[in-house]
This record gives C-alpha cells, sequence and structure tokens, in this order.
C-alpha cells in the first residue's frame, strides 16, 4: 500500500489538515489512530476519527480550547475516570480525543483490537505508526488479533470482528475464530446496551448473512442470548432438515433477506422494523424444549411452544435494553408466528384472514415476512406463499373501505365508562362486520344492548 496516498487523503481532509497545522505551531504530538486510517486504506471515507494526545489532561484541555475556538465548535466529555474522552461534532464529523496511555505510541497500538486498527500517523511528525502485520492484513482483509490479550482489555470485541465482516467485508481466519470460541462467555461481562449497539450495525448492514452463521457457529448467538443453548440438538418435526438452533439462525438469515425486498409487501424503511424481524426470528422457537413431546410414531410435537417462547423473548427483553416499540414488536411476532404460519399453510377463507389482519394489526406485514422466512428455511414451494401473500394484501385493501359502524362515543352515550372494555367492544363489533353478521349501526348497537349490557343497565358483559 502506497502510505504517501493515505498520508495525502488524511491532510486533504480540511479538519484535519487544520488540526495538523495546530499541533504543529504549538509543538504538541497528536495522533490520529485506528478506524479513520482503516477506512482511508479502504478507500471509504470515514466519518469518525479518534485521536491521542501525548501529554497531561490540561495540555489536552487546553488544546481543545484553542481548537474549538478555530473550528468554531464546542466539546464535551464523557467516559470515566480511567478513561476520559472528549468529543466535538462538527460538520457531521465525530472527533474523539482522549490521552495517550502509558509509554510510546507502539505500546499503545499494541492494546488496540485487530492488526488493521492498529495504525497511527503523527500529526505534528507527519509520519506512520503500524503494528508488523497491519499493512499485511488490510490487504487481504482480514482480521487478526493485535495482541493475545485483545480480548482481555474489553470482550466486546468478539462482537466487533463480526460487524466487520458485514460492514468491511473483512474475513475471520480460522485461528481468530478459534480464539472467539474459547472466549465467547467473556460478553456475559459486557454492558448490554454495547452489546445492542454493535448488533444493530450487524443486523442493518448490507451483507450480515455470513457474519450471523459464524456467531452462531462460534457459539457467539449462545453466549449474548443462553436460551438459545437449549435447541441445540433438538430434532424437529418431518417438515426440519436442521435443529431447533440452526432452524432459528437461518430464518434469521432469510428474514433479513426478505426485508430488502419483501415485494409484493410495501418495502421496509423503519429499522426497528428490519431489527424486529431479526430478533423475533432468533427468539421464535426459544419454548420448543420445554413443550417437545412425542407421539406414538416417534415423531416430535411442539403444542404450545409460541407462548413458551414468548415468554423467555420477555425474560431476554428485562436484560436488554430494546425501546418500548422493538419490544412490543419482538412479543407480537413471536407469540404470533405459528397462527401466521398455520394459516398460510391451510388455504384459509376470506373470512379467517379478515381476521388474521384484525387480529395482528399494525404488524401485519412484519408477522408476513415472518412466516416467508420460515418458508424459505423449510424449502417449502414459495408460489404458494406468494399466492397467500396476494389474497392477504387484496383483503386488507378491501377493509379499509369499511368504515366502523360504532364509535367510543356511541358506547359512552350508553353509559359504559372510558377504559379497555371500550376497545373490547369495538373490536368485536368490527369481527362481525367484516364477517357480515353486522351490517347497519342499529344491529350493532343491538348486539351491544344484548351482549353487554344487563336489564340494571350496567356495562359487564354478561
Amino acid at each position: 500500500m502506497d502510505l504517501k496516498k493515505i498520508e495525502l487523503q488524511v491532510l486533504n481532509e480540511p479538519i484535519l489538515k487544520l488540526i495538523s497545522e495546530e499541533v504543529q505551531k504549538e509543538g504538541l504530538n497528536l495522533y490520529l489512530v485506528g478506524g479513520a486510517l482503516r477506512d482511508y486504506f479502504l478507500d471509504l471515507r470515514p466519518r469518525d476519527f479518534d485521536f491521542l494526545f501525548e501529554g497531561s489532561r490540561e495540555g489536552l484541555e487546553t488544546f481543545l480550547r484553542t481548537l474549538s475556538r478555530k473550528l468554531r465548535a464546542s466539546y464535551f466529555l464523557l467516559g470515566k475516570k480511567d478513561h476520559m474522552l472528549y468529543r466535538m461534532v462538527i460538520d457531521q464529523k465525530v472527533l474523539d480525543f482522549t490521552l495517550l496511555w502509558e509509554g510510546s505510541i507502539e505500546e499503545n497500538l499494541k492494546r488496540r483490537d485487530f492488526t488493521v486498527n492498529a495504525i497511527a500517523y503523527s500529526l505534528s511528525q507527519r509520519r506512520f505508526y503500524l503494528h508488523p502485520d497491519s499493512l499485511r492484513d488490510l490487504e487481504e482483509k482480514k482480521l487478526r488479533l493485535a495482541s493475545p490479550e485483545a480480548f482481555l482489555f474489553d470482550p466486546l470485541r468478539i462482537l466487533r470482528a463480526f460487524r466487520y465482516m458485514a460492514t468491511l467485508g473483512f474475513t475471520v481466519p480460522f485461528e481468530l475464530k478459534q480464539k472467539i470460541l474459547k472466549n465467547a462467555h467473556m460478553l456475559s461481562n459486557v454492558a448490554p446496551e454495547r452489546i445492542l449497539t454493535e448488533l444493530e450495525e450487524i443486523f442493518l448492514s448490507e451483507s450480515p448473512y455470513e457474519a450471523i452463521v459464524e456467531m452462531a457457529d462460534s457459539k457467539v448467538m449462545e453466549a449474548l442470548f443462553p436460551e438459545l443453548s437449549f435447541l441445540r440438538g433438538l430434532e424437529q418435526g418431518p417438515f426440519h432438515t436442521k435443529d431447533a438452533f440452526w432452524h432459528s439462525v437461518l430464518v434469521t438469515v432469510e428474514v433479513l433477506k426478505i426485508a430488502k425486498d419483501p415485494t409484493p409487501l410495501e418495502p421496509l424503511y423503519n429499522k426497528e422494523d428490519k431489527l424486529a424481524l431479526a430478533y423475533s426470528a432468533l427468539f421464535h422457537d426459544l419454548g420448543k424444549r420445554e413443550t417437545l413431546s412425542t407421539d406414538s410414531e416417534g415423531v416430535h410435537h411442539f403444542y404450545g411452544h409460541e407462548v413458551a417462547s414468548k415468554e423467555k423473548a420477555l425474560k431476554i427483553i428485562e436484560r436488554y435494553p430494546f425501546s418500548r416499540g422493538l419490544s412490543q414488536k419482538i412479543v407480537c411476532l413471536v407469540e404470533n408466528h405459528m397462527y401466521v404460519l398455520n394459516l398460510s399453510q391451510s388455504n384459509p377463507t376470506d373470512r379467517a384472514i379478515r381476521r388474521f389482519i384484525s387480529r395482528i394489526g399494525e404488524e401485519l406485514e412484519l408477522a408476513l415476512i415472518l412466516a416467508w422466512a420460515e418458508w424459505r428455511e423449510k424449502g417449502k414451494d414459495e408460489d404458494a406463499y406468494r399466492q397467500f401473500l396476494s389474497r392477504v394484501i387484496a383483503l386488507k385493501r378491501e377493509l379499509k373501505a369499511f368504515q366502523p359502524l360504532i364509535k367510543g362515543r356511541d358506547l359512552l352515550d350508553l353509559g359504559f365508562p372510558p377504559g379497555p372494555i371500550i376497545g373490547q367492544i369495538l373490536q368485536k363489533v368490527h369481527e362481525l362486520h367484516l364477517d357480515g353478521v353486522l351490517k347497519t349501526k342499529e344491529e350493532a348497537m343491538e348486539f351491544v344492548k344484548q351482549n353487554f349490557l344487563t336489564k340494571g343497565e350496567t356495562w359487564e358483559k354478561k
């Protein structure tokens, strides 16, 4: 690799050029390190820049005050006492400044995660410092640890290896994979929010598929979600070729492939929807071990496993800081996945499909994509599923024309108090409207009076 070319890219970045001129003028030593340099080597445009300052905290703060005036940007302090970090954001670029750890820049590079990130450029001396294997590994796009202790410094680096595989196209050689397998258990010591950040980057990347499979093969998935370990080796019914663990992993792969182009369904623009699909695919069969039964012919069944899976998913949600919206979507998809799957395989009536649409509500398209991924993983006829999709889409379009026969105000006028009972009654009336049982407002009001009001005009259901 041509280091001169990389240096020109660095100094052609206006912010970096200004910083370089400032540290030279002040006689300071500041290093650009890690990911930004890696991205320049890969012909990418970095947006995050990490710097190491050689000197005291007071010296760094003095420099940052000067720099903030020059750049007309403020900075703020992050991190803990043992690892102070100063951040400056300008023109959608993030600049992070920390102190050089004790020792030389070469010693500091040994504490980085991978050789491809063990690179530094002195903005005052204008020279590179590299791990001996950095250039070779960048050329070959291979990940190797910068030191044998790299995972001890920060176990999250295990997960970061798969992020680099998914987002940057790096490979994980056999030697590194063995080290990951040996140390995957250390991920239990990492803060849950940091884990979710890495997983989000992986699941939302352009090509997460190989990384997901490698994470499963290296037992990283089980380190993050121990509930998955009970699915390894669990044989399923005659329509499955994989055990329950690998079925869950491969459904996750398929669901993310479909999410990129779910035609004839609407495109997915919301990243929360894509994450909900990934997590629900991973969790949808968690309850199979405890619901296992075997019939007289030796065939395995898992009656009610979707309920047990939902309970396990809720336990995971307690441990990880998923947003409320994402949590609700995951639970809905896990709890209803068998309902959708069974319906798609049963040549359902229009009435059954209407009830399905009404029951699933806003998560309809996500539920359809999850079931679609299950069809794919099992190698079933996709044309049959697409026909089912077409029916659902057509009936959903028809349902939009249905105006509600009654509204909440009508129920309040009958004496019902505000609360859940209002929604329950409206839902029941809506279902009967869809089925053609109730056709007018008068019929709907009479139904409510007959079924939800007693002679004493109380609102208790009979």
